[in-house]
């Protein structure tokens, strides 16, 4: 069964918008099902639904496994405003980078160009993931390329 690309973005946000590393989410080939744990939520570790799930899912990457923080950031600057590739560095090198990079981008005229450059990343590396193990994908119009 295909998981619908979105279910899958919106797992890999829920992934990543823990730091920590608490959140997770697994998605089963076989079924097309997308399964959350939160962070602080107990799991009872000998629960045979949990047992099956440890054999049959495949982990959510987050933004982190994929490279899609820092980096990407900075490949968009260089395409798009190199002149600030200095002040974007810069801003990374501190809390609240995001922030910072966001405002930049605002003031820059640049920031909807950045969201739908992050989009289209997002969307390829988590299409490479799923191929890599097995996840047929489905776009809104039907099988994912």
């Amino acid at each position: 069964m295909n998981v619908k690309l979105d279910d899958l973005v919106l797992a890999y946000e829920w992934v990543s918008a823990d730091a920590g590393g608490d959140n997770e989410a697994c998605v089963c080939p076989a079924s097309g099902a997308i399964h959350y744990f939160e962070a602080g939520v107990p799991v009872d570790p000998d629960s045979p639904v949990l047992a099956a799930l440890e054999e049959t899912c495949v982990a959510v990457p987050g933004k982190w496994t994929l490279d899609l923080g820092k980096h990407l950031a900075l490949r968009f600057v260089r395409m798009q405003l190199s002149q600030a590739e200095q002040d974007v560095r810069e801003c990374f090198r501190h809390r609240g980078a995001y922030s910072r990079f966001k405002r930049l981008l605002e003031r820059e005229g640049k920031l909807r160009a950045w969201y739908a450059f992050e989009e289209a990343a997002v969307n390829e590396a988590l299409l490479a993931w799923a191929e890599t193990h097995g996840i047929p994908v489905e776009a809104d119009g039907g099988p994912a390329a």
